[in-house]
């Protein structure tokens, strides 16, 4: 991952048997058929995720059938009209910009369904100052043809305000009439074209923006279709060390028992604090449709859990990783603007070194809520 950090991301899973604080991923079974987008754990520890249905006798190493999860994170980084909900930016703590360090959290992508109905909805924090960032939706010319993937996007980025500054149907032709000039220039087209960003399919969309600090907002539907997968991401554009960061990703999506919430994290550059939160009715309050009791498992890139977290102010499940979490930790959590409002919301803080680590979300006790996930840098 060259120039990307941090990302996030969704993935649609078919994992009824993760409802529990007891999570375990299933080992794999060669004798076992295998629905689409399950997860399963070789002898390894290695976790894989199935691309389509499965008949018994495949083996792992039938990439027709089957990916390991850290590659399907790893694929990330290769690089009409609005809808009437609202974006969900407000989970952005209202944190101070702090200087750069060797580490830092520089991109974020997300998997999801959408619907004509249900838009994706991303917020991006920006701190210390201006950054170039590319936004991409990545659908079937990036993912191939029958996978699910949308064919045709539509890309809606928006300011604080929540007044659109650009909107990109297909890349190749830049954002449409009325974008924002004083943060996009045509020749960014030309530099998104020569870029490790470029997208496979010329009705995906992808835009480079000059944007000053502050929050901004991409908003992904879908046209000609009524439901499919996409994914929305966004990177810091320039490759060198500045003061300007990615500071957050904060991501509205539906979970249910089967269609669990994955959040990926990457980390280069040395060790970091990472803040992990599941924003629920805790947050949101209640009767709005968000998840009542939420559950939180970080895995390592082999897909080891490492820490398991069900009502945050208890702290990870016994069995978490110590080289990762220290309770002293919870008490940092509880003092700052990261602590959740809701008993049962999830929040863990974790001194991640370089390399991937997954966020699984899932529900409790309900079928199907609204829930969002979000990773911060916590120093």
């Amino acid at each position: 991952m060259k120039y990307s950090i941090i990302y996030t991301f969704f993935l649609t899973l078919i994992t009824p048997f993760l409802l529990f604080a007891d999570f375990e991923i299933p080992a794999w079974n060669q004798s076992l058929p295998y629905s689409a987008n399950f997860l399963v754990i070789d002898e390894n520890n290695v976790t894989y995720i199935s691309l389509q249905e499965v008949e018994e006798g495949k083996t792992l190493d039938s990439t027709e059938y089957w990916q390991k999860l850290v590659e399907v994170a790893d694929s990330f980084d290769t690089p009409s009209g609005l809808p009437e909900n609202e974006p969900d930016i407000d989970g952005l703590p209202p944190e101070e910009p702090t200087p750069d360090s060797p580490a830092t959290l520089k991109g974020i992508s997300t998997n999801s369904i959408v619907t004509t109905e249900a838009w994706m909805v991303a917020g991006v924090q920006i701190t210390g100052g201006t950054k170039k960032v590319v936004f991409q939706v990545q659908g079937a010319g990036t993912y191939g043809a029958g996978t699910g993937f949308v064919s045709d996007p539509i890309l809606v980025i928006t300011n604080a305000a929540g007044t659109p500054v650009a909107t990109v149907d297909n890349w190749q032709v830049g954002p449409s009439a009325g974008y924002d000039a004083s943060l996009y220039d045509p020749s960014y087209l030309t530099e998104l074209t020569n870029s490790n960003y470029a997208m496979n399919g010329p009705k995906e969309c992808a835009i480079v923006l000059n944007l000053p600090e502050g929050t901004y907002t991409a908003l992904v539907g879908v046209q000609g279709e009524s439901s499919a997968k996409a994914v929305v991401a966004a990177f810091d554009f320039e490759t060198g060390a500045s003061v300007a960061n990615l500071k957050g990703i904060s991501t509205n999506g539906t979970v249910t028992t089967e269609a669990w919430m994955v959040a990926g994290v990457q980390i280069t550059g040395g060790t970091k604090k990472v803040v992990f939160q599941v924003q629920g009715a805790g947050t949101y309050g209640a009767g709005t449709g968000f998840v009542s009791d939420p559950i939180l498992v970080i895995t390592n890139a082999a897909g080891t859990p490492v820490a398991t977290v069900d009502n945050w102010q208890v702290g990870p499940s016994a069995g978490y990783d110590a080289s990762l979490y220290d309770p002293s930790y919870l008490t940092e959590l509880t003092n700052s603007n990261y602590a959740m409002n809701g008993p049962k919301e999830c929040a863990i803080v974790l001194n991640l070194p370089e390399g991937t680590y997954t966020a699984l979300v899932g529900v409790q006790g309900e079928s199907s809520a609204k829930a969002v996930v979000a990773a911060f840098d916590f120093e």
